[in-house]
This record gives structure tokens, sequence and C-alpha cells, in this order.
């Protein structure tokens, strides 16, 4: 009995082990195409994409609107994006070179910008039509069932930290509110690799340091010029009040060519737009 244990033991481990093996040759195969370049699902997962050209109600391809350029990005589960004017977000079923998209749901804001509501009809109608994808470098083609191109993506890489000059769009003005810059002022920050920052906080220029990860960022107290500035009115209190935020960052996170920089509990102190790509 002890020995029929054993061989049922021995069996049972082989068994795993060959299991492993499988596995690890197939986790192994998806790193090799990936690193390849050859298409694989995970190839567009946790990726953003911005609209290059979409097919319209007429049956021609058309560039969306500048500015307004329709994005998508999956995550392991979901999709999500911008139609250029609303955002949405859905299911998707992925399944080798199949793709589908299901149970889209979207804000629904008014689009003001003229033909902007036509470009969001098409962009939505095409997702819902779309069969399967082939992907060219940092080109994403998603097809209908006839295998026709309806619409193109064009991979959007994320702007580095240190190889920017930041621009402010938001910020939280210490009340508990994220809100916009005052009409004619302008924020800039400039972080570099030697662990320092500086820019100028509308009125006054400012430096501090920093050190860190994008999980767990900390920058010192900033140091300031002390001109004064009376115009436009409240630029001295919206100045106290970004610099105060930069004191309670604790992480970071940037997607595109947006930074946004966060506080112990996840909340929004300050968003920026990337002004300058260094090469």
């Amino acid at each position: 009995m002890i020995f029929k244990s054993n061989k049922i033991s021995l069996i049972f481990l082989s068994f795993l082990l060959t299991l492993l093996n499988v596995n690890v040759a197939n986790s192994s195969e998806q790193n090799f195409l990936s690193q390849q370049g050859i298409e694989t699902g995970s190839n567009i997962i946790n990726t953003k994409w911005q609209l290059v050209n979409y097919l319209t109600s007429a049956g021609n391809l058309s560039l969306p609107y500048s500015e307004h350029e329709p994005t998508l990005r999956f995550d392991s589960q979901r999709v999500s994006g911008t139609s250029g004017c609303n955002q949405f977000m859905g299911n998707y079923k992925l399944e080798q070179k199949n793709l589908s998209f299901q149970g889209f749901a979207s804000t629904q804001k008014a689009c003001f910008t003229e033909g902007l509501s036509a470009q969001e009809q098409d962009f939505l109608k095409a997702l819902g039509q779309v069969a399967s994808y082939e992907l060219d470098n940092d080109l994403l083609q998603l097809k209908d069932s006839q295998g026709k191109n309806i619409l193109t993506f064009q991979k959007i890489r994320p702007a580095s930290l240190t190889q920017n000059l930041w621009q402010l769009q938001q910020y939280n003005n210490g009340r508990g509110g994220i809100v916009s810059l005052i009409s004619g002022t302008e924020i800039i920050l400039v972080i570099d690799d030697q662990g320092k920052l500086r820019g100028n906080a509308g009125c006054n220029q400012y430096q501090s340091q920093w050190k860190g990860t994008a999980e767990n960022f900390q920058i010192s107290p900033p140091i300031s010029t002390k001109k004064f500035c009376n115009q436009p009115e409240g630029i001295m209190e919206q100045e106290t009040a970004y610099l105060s935020s930069l004191e309670k960052v604790n992480s970071w996170e940037i997607e595109g060519s947006n930074l946004v920089l966060k506080d112990a509990e996840g909340n929004r102190l300050a968003s920026y737009q990337a002004t300058l790509f260094k090469d």
C-alpha cells in the first residue's frame, strides 16, 4: 500500500511539473513574441491609443478634428476612452486577432464644436462594428467582419517626468476643490534628473528638491523669490495655494502628455500638460 501511495504521488508530481513547464513555455513564448514586435493580445492592453482616421457614415475614411481626437485604452477587463467630446467605457472580448466591443456607456455632454457630434456618432458606431485587429508597430487597425479597416489608432507614448516643461492646467486650491488657473496666468514646472525642480508660480520663480519613486514621491517645501504681483486679481492667492500643494505630493502618474500629482489619499493636487518634448 505504501508503494502504491508513493507511486501515485510520483505520478501526480510528474503531472504538476508538466503543467508548470507548459505554463513557463507559454509565458516565455509570449514574452519572446512581444519582444520581437509580433502581435499578441497583450501588446494592445495597458496602452493608450489616439485615433488617426475613422470610417464616416458616408463610407469615407476621415481625419478626426484637431484637439478633439478620440482615444482608446484597454485594461485587463474593460475598455475606456474619449470620443473627442464625451468619455465612454465598456467591455471587450479579445481572442487571438478577433476583437469585439459590447456594453458601451458614455457621458452626455453637449458637443458645441461644429461637426463634433457627427464624429462622435460615427466613431462609436464603428467601434460597435469591430470584429478583428491588426498591429503594425505603433499603429492599431480595427477592422469589421469583412476585413475592412474602419478605425486606425496610433500609440500614445508616455511623456518623461524629467524631460519636459510642464504647464499647470488645474490645481487644488486648498479648500478641497480642483480649479483652473486664473485667466492670463501661467504656472510652469521643470523636474531634472538630479533631484531638483524649479519653475514659475505665476508671479515668482520657485525651486525645490524631490526624491522617491512614482508611488512614493516627496517634494521639499519650495523656496521662491519675493516679488508681489497685483494683477490679475487673485494671482498671489493662487500662487500660495499651488506652492502649498506641492508639499503634500505623495505620488505621480503620467498618461500620454499629462502629469498628475497626488496626495497620500490619491487625491489630485495638480495636473499638467507637457509643452516641450526633448529628444
